[in-house]
């Protein structure tokens, strides 16, 4: 009998499971990262905001990114269902932080046309 039962029931991830749970993390990822460049926005002004909505975007992509590549991938995973699952959640993650984010730039554009 082999020592370690968790060697043979344990399997590795397969790529897409792997790109699903990046994607995953990384769409609250760039949530958390808007909603805190917005708040340092406060204290640092247009630099915090303008290098916040940077890391955002790049989070963004790449959380869509690994989506994508997952749902591709999908079919050579040993769970396929739950690999789309988490896929789709974090398009619709991703889905709502841009929805969030083009409020947020439609805002500050109306207030800066207020300004002038």
């Amino acid at each position: 009998m082999p020592k370690d039962v968790a060697e043979i029931v344990s399997t590795e991830l397969m790529p897409a499971d792997k790109a699903a749970l990046r994607s995953f993390r990384l769409a609250f990822v760039a949530f958390a990262i808007a909603g805190i460049a917005l708040w340092l926005s406060n204290f640092f002004g247009i630099t915090a905001c303008t290098f916040g909505l940077f890391l955002w975007f790049l989070c963004w992509i790449v959380s869509v990114g690994f989506a994508i590549s997952a749902l591709r991938g999908a079919y050579a995973s040993q769970t396929p269902e739950i690999v789309r699952r988490r896929a789709t959640v974090s398009l619709v993650i991703c889905g709502v932080n841009m929805v969030l984010a083009l409020a947020f730039l439609w805002g500050i554009t109306q207030g800066l046309e207020r300004f002038q």
